[in-house]
């Protein structure tokens, strides 16, 4: 059997999880206990960052996939690419949704960088 290392805080909040699953507490009342806010015992809810197997705490989840999802949200681009990306853009005659697209950033990224440059 594997050994986990975790917190005091980390089993906190892990029996609390666990109670929310078998319904003894509901988010409210765990968020409180654990004393953080709701919308953030919500999103460690949802995201699964505890995995809960039946009869057992579980164990913390794969912490590097979370870390990996971050910084695809949070990525930053040099003053070269944007520059780069509003001449393609504007060179192509595509529209700005289909740019995006082939760069796999978002429109309104184009529209903002656009106005930097113009």
């Amino acid at each position: 059997m594997e050994t986990l290392k975790m917190s005091g805080k980390e089993r906190h909040r892990l029996e609390l999880m666990g109670r929310i699953k078998r319904k003894e507490i509901t988010l409210v009342k765990a968020a409180d206990l654990m004393e953080i806010g709701y919308r953030q015992a919500k999103r460690i809810w949802k995201c699964g960052c505890l995995e809960l197997a039946d009869g057992e705490l579980g164990k913390p989840c794969n912490m590097n996939s979370m870390k990996e999802t971050l910084i695809k949200t949070h990525r930053k681009f040099d003053p070269t690419f944007k520059l780069q990306a509003v001449q393609h853009w504007l060179a192509s005659g595509k529209s700005a949704e289909i740019i995006a697209q082939e760069l796999g950033i978002l429109a309104k990224r184009l529209y903002d960088w656009r106005k930097c440059f113009a």
